[in-house]
């Protein structure tokens, strides 16, 4: 019936599909990217130009963006506190998630329940934080993907227990666990339930592999193959075979757990069935069908997991349309580059780094499609063989990680614009190569973009920038072609999100964790030239010599000149004993601006600063201990005079930092900026940014 009334409609729109798709992935991009709005009107323009879409198609992309900007616009969080009954629906290794009604919350931390458990609760909202630069994991976008609200759970007690579908799938899962080779049943979670709550992706991200293997929901096609040609070969009944092939496949959906991979792989498998092998609609056509049923959750389209997941599976369902050759291999490594092409710009964005062992994913992509997947099915009927052969698999993952370790390449955050650029430059290439022309030009346009982009870094203009670390302390300084940190703390990813490829410099105020507790991975993984620090202890010397990274130390009334940025070092004169007292204090000069950073320095240190130096006109003094009333008096402040205080500090510490009686002081004499609201803080000779705004 439903089939019958659909049939004119969906002739009348066959092949033209993909362009609503397209209308409303660029109204999802404009409404996260403002500036974007652009390229959507362009698009606009080129659909009433051409008429791609029929009145229909006009209404339904109409009805899903407007159904999606009320979802994104909707969707804010506000605090507030609950206390009641709710339903436990999934639980992992440090999070939980909770339903009551339709709302689902989400709270991190370790919680002895299972999906399933009714629970009674009491807990607070929180909202949750915003990127504190570009490329910083946006948790606010996640949550709205994702559904959720984050929570911090005050109380709750256990009351009674449902049967849920992702009780059952906990069950199955909790079945095999014990009965498994505990290296091999991350990825038989992945291959057989869709499950990654504990899966480590970092070598699977090495082969470009891991969201192939757990979103594309690929072995959907692959098990109903199997399973339908069985069936057919035992009955000889077609339309039998299919209807029990299809009714297996949604208990396999839901058993787990009804994720978003398989589930959007058996919808596209229902419509290709149904409409697509009557050549009412292409293949593309059933691709952009199910991406707008999958639209009943609009907010999902800003999932990266979605985004992955649909870019996977339109590479698998097109690759062999692109790359036809006799060629086994070279078949293979042209599809992997392509691939690799495509799910770039989200791929590197995660992790920032990539093993040129991905060219070859499609050869390791057959590895596990046509060994490892068959083999899972088989440990589901003989669970203990798996301990027999895991050690294969174990043997190719090691071999894996050590040379693939040795091919990793880098790659800098790439921003939203430069995405747009990339896949024009891409779609440009891909039909030059397909339509035999052009092919030096889009090469050529490919290699500029790459050089580019490689060294983003360099093209960025000078600047001292207060990174949002948390409770702690990190500067970077970046100066004509130098690259210097004051203090390194939780600042690895930010460092990668900028592509900084080497570090010149390194002043360490004092040796608290909170301001030194990256050093010695970043001593690993960039070429430093010095580091500099004051009274250094044994441990701080082996360090550096470790990595055989050249160190200094540095006491007050000495200088520095790297290119044309002066820094003076103000203190300490003499070991106080004490780590704070201690700490590094530098005065640096550019922009034809003064910039004083303190470290941690305490009263007795400001004491000694303001008896062995002159007063000073600081522009920006990065307030000592994160605003501590250990610091920051009145008679330093007044010595420094500075006009915009910047303090390094966490939302909701537990140090109830900064002190109120410092943020009075600070507040008479200057601007004050906390990193906690503002994110990162920016200085370049143009003046001051934040990132949240």
């Amino acid at each position: 019936m439903i089939k019958a009334y659909l049939m004119p409609w969906l002739k009348q729109s066959s092949n033209n599909f993909h362009f609503a798709v397209i209308f409303i992935i660029l109204i999802a991009v404009s409404l996260v990217c403002h500036y974007l709005i652009i390229l959507f009107i362009f698009y606009l323009i080129f659909l009433l130009k051409k008429k791609c879409l029929n009145k229909e198609l006009w209404i339904l992309s109409i009805i899903v963006s407007l159904y999606l900007i009320i979802a994104y616009f909707s969707s804010s969080y506000e605090q507030s506190y609950y206390n009641g009954k709710a339903l436990v629906s999934k639980v992992n290794e440090n999070s939980i998630i909770i339903r009551k009604g339709i709302k689902k919350y989400i709270a991190y931390g370790y919680f002895k329940l299972n999906p399933g458990d009714l629970i009674s609760v009491s807990f607070t909202t929180v909202l949750p934080d915003l990127p504190s630069y570009s490329g910083d994991f946006n948790q606010t976008l996640y949550l709205k993907s994702s559904g959720l609200t984050l929570i911090e759970i005050d109380d709750f007690e256990y009351i009674n227990s449902y049967f849920t579908i992702n009780y059952f799938k906990s069950l199955i899962l909790s079945f095999y666990e014990p009965r498994m080779d505990e290296d091999y049943f991350p990825l038989f979670k992945i291959l057989i339930f869709a499950d990654d709550t504990s899966f480590d992706s970092t070598f699977y991200n090495k082969l470009n592999l891991a969201h192939v293997l757990a979103i594309s929901g690929f072995h959907i096609v692959i098990i109903y193959n199997f399973l339908f040609k069985l069936l057919f070969k035992i009955t000889k009944r077609y339309f039998l075979s299919e209807k029990i092939t299809l009714i297996f496949l949604v208990f396999y959906t839901l058993s787990c757990g009804a994720s978003p991979s398989v589930l959007r792989a058996l919808i596209f498998l229902l419509v290709k069935k149904y409409f697509g092998e009557t050549n009412v609609l292409t293949r593309l056509d059933c691709f952009c069908v199910t991406f707008l049923i999958m639209m009943i959750r609009p907010l999902m389209i800003y999932s990266l997991s979605f985004i992955l997941g649909q870019l996977a599976s339109f590479i698998i369902l097109y690759l062999h349309e692109f790359v036809k050759s006799k060629n086994y291999l070279l078949t293979n490594f042209l599809r992997g580059l392509i691939f690799i092409g495509i799910t770039f710009p989200f791929i590197t964005n995660i992790n920032n780094e990539m093993s040129l062992l991905a060219l070859f994913s499609f050869l390791f992509l057959e590895f596990f499609t046509y060994l490892w997947l068959p083999l899972s099915f088989v440990f589901l009927l003989v669970p203990k063989l798996s301990f027999y052969l895991s050690f294969l698999f174990v043997s190719f993952t090691n071999l894996i990680n050590v040379s693939g370790d040795l091919l990793i390449v880098r790659f800098p955050y790439m921003p939203p614009l430069f995405k747009v650029i990339y896949y024009l430059v891409l779609v440009f290439l891909l039909s030059s190569v397909i339509l035999k022309k052009r092919r030096i030009i889009s090469v050529s346009f490919i290699t500029v973009f790459f050089i580019v982009f490689l060294n983003i870094n360099s093209f960025r203009s000078d600047k001292v920038e207060y990174v949002d670390v948390g409770q702690g302390d990190t500067t970077y300084i970046k100066y004509e072609d130098y690259n210097i940190l004051i203090d390194c703390y939780n600042v690895e990813e930010f460092l990668l999100k900028q592509g900084v490829k080497n570090i010149d410099y390194i002043f360490i105020s004092h040796e608290d964790n909170d301001h030194m507790g990256d050093l010695k991975n970043i001593l690993k993984s960039y070429e430093v030239k010095m580091v500099y620090g004051a009274f250094n202890s044994s441990d701080f010397i082996n360090l550096c010599k470790e990595s055989n990274t050249s160190y200094q130390e540095l006491l007050g009334g000495g200088s520095l000149k790297i290119g044309d940025m002066q820094i003076e070092v103000l203190a300490p004169y003499v070991d106080l004993k004490e780590t704070n007292s201690n700490s590094l204090v530098l005065n640096i000069r550019l922009f034809n601006k003064s910039f004083l950073f303190t470290g941690d320095a305490t009263k007795i240190e400001e004491e000694y600063i303001i008896n062995n130096n002159f007063p000073i006109t600081c522009d920006y003094l990065r307030v000592a201990h994160h605003g501590s009333d250990t610091s920051s008096q009145d008679s330093f402040l007044d010595w420094a005079n500075p006009q915009v205080s910047i303090i390094s500090v966490k939302k909701n510490n537990s140090y109830n930092l900064p002190s109120l009686d410092v943020l009075s002081r600070l507040k008479r004499i200057s601007k004050v900026y906390l990193t906690k609201d503002n994110g990162n803080i920016k200085v370049t000779n143009k003046g001051l940014y934040t990132f949240k705004q």
